[in-house]
């Protein structure tokens, strides 16, 4: 691995959807000494839309190759929708320009085995972006389980319900041709964590789920603003909400955000009060995964995208040998108690969780560019990532087979 940091490092990102343009600004306010130098999108106006907003002075790319010898920065971050992860990716580590991936690594196996050579190859660093990991909340979790505080893992309950999760079907992510599916697109966030937490292989998975709610409704409009509907339906969605910036509403950040969802239209983006009862969405909107781990633990992760707001969150519970783990989002407090005589404990990351994705987002690119700078090693790796695309797509086999489905046989 070469070390490129010397001095003011450069930065290239990939993909101006809301990801890309919400973590743009992210490190643009960040502490860190960057420049970023380039931003690339396949519809590279909307990357010189994104480069204007910001007010940036920088060249703007429709492919990742151009901008790597054009710009030559110090390392590429892909924020692309998940299909085209691989395209910016390879290009990226076979010129030794150091990669942050974003999860899920890719849609298919056969994606994350030819991104993984290119990995294996490079002088340069392959950082898999399983952001989780850098979460205040769940990296204490992990510390607490690692470090034998409750004993041996037995069982992992991690559940899911996120009421902003409706905007999925509103974007590219109800397309399976570009992000896989929920169980891929979503999932793998949760099925990373639990390989994190149990220090193990998965064996199998076992799934259920379906769409269920977010079906074709007669006498539904094609947007919320002009719907008979609206008065009734839980769903409904004001035409002026922002969904990636919410520090400010001003028009400019309102005509930045019509302009940006136009320019969208062709990889999938719909206006923000698009109807969620249309027809065309090819995903699921709820599930259950069962997961046995090689270690005899077993993991359980359920997902809902049809719930309320006051129970929205990642809800995890483990158990071991000697103790048990109870986590709330809400308050961002982590209870741990003992079958002995120990006292409970009660760990408090609330301070810490600040910023997007409970803190995790910051933290993530902060490690990134230490990891970049000083060699160390990446907090989750290419053999990470592919391992997440596995079990989401053991999940997705098991939906659709009734039956479970080896890890060693996910195609």
């Amino acid at each position: 691995m070469t070390d490129k940091g010397k001095g003011t490092f450069r930065l290239a990102i990939a993909g101006m959807g809301g990801r890309g343009v919400s973590m743009t600004r992210l490190i643009l306010d960040s502490p860190h000494d960057v420049q970023i130098v380039g931003l690339v999108d396949r519809i590279r106006a909307r990357a010189e839309l994104t480069r204007d907003y910001y007010d940036l002075s920088l060249r703007c790319f429709d492919n990742a190759a151009e901008c790597l010898d054009a710009a030559e920065p110090d390392a590429l971050i892909a924020f692309t929708s998940d299909v085209w992860h691989e395209e910016v990716v390879v290009p990226a580590l076979r010129r030794n320009v150091h990669v942050y991936c974003e999860k899920p690594m890719a849609t298919t196996l056969e994606a994350c085995d030819r991104m993984i050579p290119a990995a294996e190859k490079s002088q340069a660093l392959f950082y898999m972006g399983h952001n989780m990991r850098m979460g205040p909340m769940y990296h204490t979790i992990h510390e607490i389980v690692a470090g034998g505080d409750i004993g041996e893992l037995l069982t992992l309950e991690m559940n899911e319900y996120y009421h902003g999760g409706r905007t999925y079907f509103r974007r590219w992510n109800r397309l399976l041709d570009v992000g896989g599916g929920l169980w891929i697109t979503k999932s793998t966030h949760d099925f990373d964590m639990m390989a994190w937490l149990t220090g193990s292989e998965p064996v199998s998975v076992y799934a259920v789920g379906g769409l269920r709610h977010f079906r074709p409704k007669a006498g539904a409009a094609e947007r919320c603003r002009d719907c008979p509907l609206a008065d009734q339906c839980d769903d409904y969605q004001p035409p002026d909400t922002l969904r990636y910036d919410e520090r400010a509403r001003d028009e400019r950040q309102l005509r930045f955000w019509d302009e940006w969802r136009r320019l969208g239209e062709p990889d999938g983006y719909l206006p923000a009060d698009a109807c969620l009862y249309r027809g065309d969405i090819e995903t699921i909107d709820h599930g259950i995964a069962t997961v046995k781990f090689a270690s005899g633990a077993c993991a359980t992760y359920a997902m809902s995208c049809v719930t309320t707001p006051q129970l929205s969150g990642r809800w995890l519970t483990a158990t071991g040998t000697r103790g048990a783990i109870q986590s709330d989002p809400r308050t961002g407090l982590i209870h741990v108690s003992y079958r002995g005589a120990k006292p409970p404990q009660t760990y408090d990351t609330s301070a810490l969780r600040t910023g997007s994705h409970g803190g995790a987002d910051h933290r993530v690119i902060a490690d990134f560019l230490r990891c970049c700078r000083g060699g160390r090693e990446p907090i989750a790796t290419h053999t990470d990532g592919r391992r997440a695309v596995m079990m989401g797509l053991a999940a997705q086999q098991s939906m659709q087979t009734a039956a479970a489905v080896r890890c060693e046989d996910v195609t």
